[in-house]
């Protein structure tokens, strides 16, 4: 009887552990997927059974894991924006994207000092609503491309850095018709943040199209500023503030590129195309000879 007790134990310890092993949420997904007609609910491992989220496919998505959307759609969520809390890629197709009716940002960015993110194909829209579009806190590197931001109140795309020495690139995009900076590059107390922008249009916001200050090192190439209320390319902040320019140009803002820096610098190669801004430069531009 006794040894019958101890075979029947093994055996139900041993059916458990099955159970467990089989079990689907023992493990994360690699790849997770997104779809308009999809549900909030499992684990979103499949097409089939994709979910309805950006928000909920995050938290069934290994770190360095990708979120793929199916279809065109809104993947937000109607309470609050997404936050990014570890390295994954999101891939959209040509209408996913997120469209914000809260008062929050809609993509923050907070994945520490070794997150690395990718946002791309994607369709972001404040709706006059929400503050800020992309907000970068913290990560080691970020890609952004072919990503739409618009009708925010406050930036478009708004980098910091609080992750140590961090790089941002953001390609083949747009910014247009935010209430005040379209790409917005200031990281907090002197903290180191490199950023390469190339065939971005930053349009129509009501201060500037593209601002770096404080510390940032940023390099735009093949990029337009047009119809900015304040200014197209402006550097703000201290001395060790660095703004690059080439192939790119400035039209019908207040004022096409302007430093008003403690000190820093802009380089502008003589291959920019500044013209018909109420001002067209202001402040201390060093012209460079491409070499």
């Amino acid at each position: 009887m006794h040894e019958r007790s101890i075979v029947s134990a093994l055996a139900a310890a041993a059916s458990l552990a099955a159970c467990f092993a089989a079990s689907p949420a023992a493990a994360l997904n690699a790849v997770s997927y997104v779809s308009g007609k999809g549900a909030d609910a499992g684990v979103c491992a499949t097409p089939a059974s994709a979910c309805r989220t950006f928000a909920y496919a995050l938290t069934q998505t290994k770190a360095a894991g990708e979120i793929k959307a199916i279809d065109a759609a809104n993947y937000g969520a109607a309470a609050a924006g997404l936050v990014i809390n570890k390295s994954i890629t999101i891939t959209g197709v040509p209408g996913a994207g997120v469209d914000m009716t809260a008062l929050d940002t809609a993509i923050k960015v907070s994945a520490g000092g070794i997150g690395v993110v990718t946002l791309r194909n994607l369709e972001i829209n404040g709706q006059g609503v929400a503050p800020n579009g992309i907000f970068v806190q913290s990560a080691k590197r970020v890609y952004i491309s072919d990503v739409t931001v618009r009708n925010f109140t406050g930036d478009g795309i708004a980098l910091g850095n609080n992750g140590g020495n961090a790089a941002v690139t953001i390609a083949d995009s747009t910014v247009t018709n935010n209430g005040f900076i379209g790409v917005r590059i200031e990281p907090p107390g002197g903290a180191s943040l490199r950023v390469n922008i190339e065939h971005v249009t930053s349009n129509d916001n009501g201060h500037s199209g593209f601002l770096s200050s404080s510390t940032a090192k940023t390099t735009i190439v093949d990029s337009i500023a047009e119809g900015n209320l304040v200014d197209g390319f402006r550097l703000e902040g201290n001395a060790t503030g660095l703004m690059i320019l080439s192939r790119s140009v400035a039209t019908a803002n207040g004022g096409g590129i302007r430093n008003v820096s403690a000190g820093g610098v802009v380089r502008s190669y003589g291959d920019n195309r500044v013209n018909a801004n109420t001002t067209d430069t202001a402040g201390t531009i060093v012209l460079v000879t491409p070499q």
